[in-house]
């Protein structure tokens, strides 16, 4: 597990921590047992934000999609509801569970 904070009240987490990054004004220090694991780091957080833009971006459409099909009728509005907030959280989740499939070599 690595912890990144601003130095301040950290030390609880990082003392928990595989390896932590401390940046702060005063601090600016890191602490890590095996260098090899970083470049796995900075992949992982690559796809980490990755995915974040994937789920802003499938979430903004499929709202924005059932909010045209509502005003003309073509969808109730119980079933926009339920479709897309049940639906889209669904598939959000399920695509935020696929950065666990990038393992640390």
């Amino acid at each position: 597990m690595v912890m990144v904070g601003d130095g301040v009240n950290d030390a609880p987490a990082s003392a928990r921590a595989n390896a932590d990054i401390v940046m702060g004004p005063l601090v600016a220090m890191s602490r890590m047992h095996d260098l090899s694991k970083l470049p796995y780091l900075i992949e992982l957080g690559e796809e980490t934000l990755m995915v974040v833009k994937e789920n802003i971006l499938a979430s903004v459409l499929i709202k924005g999609s059932f909010a045209v099909l509502v005003f003309p009728w073509s969808v109730t509005l119980w079933l926009a509801v339920a479709i897309e907030d049940l639906g889209s959280s669904l598939a959000i989740i399920l695509n935020a569970i696929c950065v666990s499939r990038l393992k640390a070599t």
